[in-house]
């Protein structure tokens, strides 16, 4: 007959150990589990690996009713745990707080420029776009940020009439970040920005864009929520696209302009806002009325998307 052989609980103590780190970084805000794994990470290969070599050579066995049976042995279990200890030391020798919270202001002059494109890359945090700069600036900024993770860098310049503006989270070689995460970002754009791009990691974004001149909108999302208010008169054609995995998006859209709103992927729910359906569009009363039309497109892993009309 086969051999029995029980399961090494090796597995289960490595998710533990990295349990305990994560839950340790939520019971102080100013530690940063990535920093520590994503160095040493390849020691839970090398542990789990070492830990199934010593459970094979030093598992007994013995015979019970004419069945082998492999009784339990130590050796995977023993490594489980020097992971467990080893990363949570690491963790702790290299935890370092986050410093402290900074506020900025920051204000980009214009030059010469008749027209703005804008991209804007936010790890993690709070974002807030919108109008309402000085006319004589591209950009005016409140950054509040912690002292660790630097101050967001701000590129500008200008070819012909054409500025090229660029917000971007300080590179610190982590590109992927846990826990909590005190960046707000509070952008004043000037109302020539023609085209804007928003790609964040994690986080709340809120753009109230009413009022620009933007005739293309592309927002990327790797999780949280989104706000975008549309509401205004748009003089020229705008093309809105959102995708990611975005957990809410709440879109409010003009009245008096003519809106088509395009919802598809992995989308939970949609809630039209009173939008009829025409073509399997979202469609206003105001749609193919208008001389402007606001098109508005919806893709990816979106928990949920709710589409209000101006009232």
């Amino acid at each position: 007959m086969g051999r029995v052989y029980r399961r090494s609980i090796t597995g289960a103590l490595v998710l533990i150990a990295l349990g305990v780190i994560f839950l340790y970084s939520n019971l102080r805000p100013g530690f940063d589990p990535w920093s520590v794994l994503s160095r040493y990470w390849p020691l839970l290969l090398i542990f789990w690996g070492l830990g199934r070599i010593f459970d094979y050579f030093m598992f007994e066995r013995e015979n019970v009713n004419g069945v082998n049976v492999g009784t339990r042995g130590y050796g995977g279990e023993v490594f489980a745990i020097v992971v467990l200890v080893v990363l949570f030391m690491v963790a702790l020798g290299h935890s370092r707080p986050h410093g402290k919270l900074e506020n900025v202001h920051e204000s980009i002059p214009l030059k010469d420029a008749k027209t703005v494109d804008i991209t804007v890359d936010m790890t993690s945090g709070e974002i807030h776009v919108a109008g309402g700069s000085n006319p004589a600036n591209a950009l005016e900024a409140d950054f509040a940020y912690r002292e660790s993770d630097g101050k967001p860098d701000v590129d500008y310049n200008v070819s012909g009439s054409q500025g090229m503006l660029k917000v971007s989270s300080k590179d610190t070689g982590i590109h992927t970040h846990f826990g909590s995460s005190n960046n707000r970002w509070d952008l004043h754009l000037n109302d020539l920005a023609s085209e804007l791009q928003v790609h964040m990691g994690a986080g709340q974004g809120n753009l109230k864009l009413g009022g620009l001149n933007l005739t293309h909108v592309d927002l990327e999302m790797g999780a949280g929520q989104v706000n975008l208010d549309l509401t205004g008169d748009w003089k020229k054609n705008l093309s809105v696209n959102i995708q990611g995995g975005v957990g809410n998006a709440h879109i409010r859209l003009p009245k008096n302009v003519g809106v088509e709103a395009s919802v598809s992927g992995g989308i939970g729910s949609v809630d039209s806002g009173g939008l009829k359906k025409h073509d399997g569009e979202y469609v206003n009363d105001a749609y193919g009325q208008s001389p402007v039309t606001v098109r508005v497109t919806v893709q990816g892993g979106v928990g949920s998307v709710d589409l209000e009309s101006e009232k």
